[in-house]
């Protein structure tokens, strides 16, 4: 298995363990885990963990902790970009490997394909 795949997979899990509730990370309000300079060479990650499978990091969320404004709709999901400080910042939700902003059975799916195939 190769390396982006392994992280692939390590992302994917963490997330799906994370929203269905195994994991112990808890949060009242969504918000990112930091800025990353350092796991992709030459991007900035925002990673964010959902705390339920019902769970959403919206626009305002973005917003609010980072001081930008984004009009793609009211759903942040992997892959969204904004740029803060002259900097492209590159969102991760943990868990949603299909990129719709929700982590669910779908994402488990897209992990196996990748894994197995």
């Amino acid at each position: 298995m190769n390396k982006n795949l392994k992280v692939i997979s390590s992302l994917a899990m963490a997330g799906i363990l994370a929203a269905t509730g195994i994991s112990t990370v808890s949060a009242a309000t969504t918000k990112s885990l930091g800025v990353y300079r350092k796991v992709v060479e030459g991007k900035a990650i925002v990673p964010y963990v959902l705390s339920s499978a019902n769970d959403r990091v919206a626009v305002q969320d973005l917003n609010s902790e980072f001081g930008v404004t984004l009009s793609n709709g009211t759903t942040v999901k992997t892959g969204t970009t904004f740029n803060k400080s002259g900097e492209e910042h590159t969102v991760v939700v943990y868990g949603d490997v299909n990129s719709d902003g929700r982590v669910n059975v779908n994402d488990v799916t897209e992990t196996a394909k990748a894994v197995f195939n």
